[in-house]
């Protein structure tokens, strides 16, 4: 099992590595500033994984968590991007129950 500090140091490497690879905010194209997980972090299953990271600006992160219409319309988007595929496999994923989650694996597939 991961210690909370192994899981802050994966968090903040996480968010760093997909803001140098998506640095625009999926909403409104503004500089990306935070991470929003499109399955809750809470699911160590995907929490790391980067389909389920989107690079986004304060403003549009938290309208996206006070407003379910705004969840929604982000849902909708990366749909359109990626493809209903790739997010089924990604729910699909986060229904795997986590075992055997180890740091330095988790580092590889960063």
């Amino acid at each position: 099992m991961l210690s909370s500090a192994q899981k802050f140091k994966l968090d903040r490497l996480a968010s760093k590595i997909n803001l140098e690879r998506n640095p625009i905010c999926m909403q409104c194209c503004s500089k990306a500033d935070q991470v929003h997980h499109l399955v809750g972090r809470a699911n160590l299953s995907v929490r790391w994984d980067r389909r389920n990271l989107i690079s986004m600006c304060f403003k549009c992160h938290r309208e996206v968590h006070d407003s379910p219409e705004a969840e929604i319309e982000l849902t909708n988007k990366e749909m359109d991007i990626n493809g209903a595929i790739a997010l089924d496999e990604l729910l699909a994923d986060s229904r795997r129950i986590a075992k055997g989650l180890n740091y330095k694996g988790i580092l590889k597939g960063l």
